[in-house]
């Protein structure tokens, strides 16, 4: 037999040392180790051109620059948006959203637009509509016209919706449009902590603003090395007269216009007592109908409501901690270790 050269035995070594690390980082994240306590979930709200309603209740935030961003970054948790212009030149949407990390096994669930695709690691699912697709223990998702508008102002319209269930209690809806998805996501709070456009989930809505996200995180932007996204978004995406990472402010919003925007926010604004800081409120509503027009002033009130009652359910009932198992609220997670089924 040929001997075995040094510098081999040592790729096998690393190998052998990756893979193993790999295997201790997926079981530290597994259900049966990392479960969130039940109780305890909240929701993020990311729509529009994008706007954010993190989980801890926070007025809405809204970001207008281009590029790739963490949405959710736990030890076990990634999620990533990707947000661009759409292609009638309006401001920002989102056209993508990702999700993997140690609790998919490695795993990765993009979600695009109805121009782009629906993939598993690459490999497009749900391609016909209606149709289902399942990984024993990671996901189950469906694609069909059920659920609920995440954009209460597109209610009018037919609905193509992502529903995933997916490990730790995550669950990810997304409404696909020609141009962008709207994006649902519902957890509980993640052990070690989490930060993200979606903010940090520990149940105070006043350091979750833009600035202490951005500062928290070194900056939100996903370097290289964290991607999710298969490639780098494209160097033409910022659109003809916009430059990447520019960002509006209300001071640019005209004295008169801002004047009357407040008057019309405050006529629609959600009764007092719902939880959301009033001046807050009115700020953001006020950036919305000067760069978005009035029709924004009773949609954020309606979003308000809504976030306000998902906020009130959230706990009740039984509560996931892999796909398609539900435990009671202070039971153990079920254990058990997960299984490739076919594509439905």
């Amino acid at each position: 037999a040929l001997p075995i050269s040094h510098s081999f035995q040592q790729s096998l070594a690393r190998s052998a040392n990756t893979q193993t690390f790999q295997n201790a980082v997926a079981d530290t994240c597994s259900a049966s180790a990392a479960c969130p306590p039940c109780g305890q979930e909240g929701s993020c709200m990311l729509w529009g051109d994008p706007h954010i309603y993190v989980f801890d209740g926070k007025a809405q935030l809204r970001v207008l620059e281009e590029g790739d961003f963490w949405v959710v970054r736990s030890d076990c948790v990634h999620i990533q948006g990707r947000y661009a212009n759409s292609a009638t030149g309006s401001p920002a949407v989102i056209q993508a959203i990702a999700v993997g990390g140690a609790f998919l096994q490695g795993h990765t669930l993009v979600v695009e637009a109805r121009s782009g695709q629906v993939t598993w690691d690459g490999t497009p699912i749900l391609g016909a509509f209606p149709s289902s697709f399942a990984v024993d223990g990671l996901v189950e998702a469906t694609y069909d016209d059920s659920g609920e508008h995440v954009d209460p102002g597109l209610k009018g319209l037919g609905l193509r919706s992502v529903q995933a269930e997916l490990p730790l209690g995550v669950s990810l809806t997304a409404n696909r449009w020609p141009d962008h998805v709207d994006v649902l996501l519902s957890m509980r709070p993640m052990p070690g902590g989490q930060d993200g456009h979606c903010g940090n989930h520990n149940g105070l809505a006043e350091d979750d603003t833009l600035e202490q996200i951005e500062a928290r995180l070194g900056g939100a932007r996903v370097a290289p090395a964290d991607a999710l996204f298969g490639a780098p978004l494209a160097a033409g995406a910022a659109g003809a007269g916009r430059r990447a990472g520019s960002v509006a402010t209300i001071d640019d919003c005209a004295p008169d216009d801002r004047d009357a925007a407040e008057v019309l926010c405050r006529q629609t604004q959600p009764p007092q007592g719902n939880g959301v800081p009033q001046a807050e409120y009115i700020e953001s509503c006020v950036f919305d109908v000067c760069f978005g027009g009035e029709v924004f002033a009773r949609e954020d009130a309606v979003i308000e409501e809504q976030m306000t009652q998902r906020a009130a359910a959230a706990g009740a009932g039984s509560c996931a901690c892999a796909p398609g198992r539900t435990t009671t609220p202070g039971a153990p997670p079920p254990a058990g270790p997960p299984a490739t089924t076919p594509a439905a």
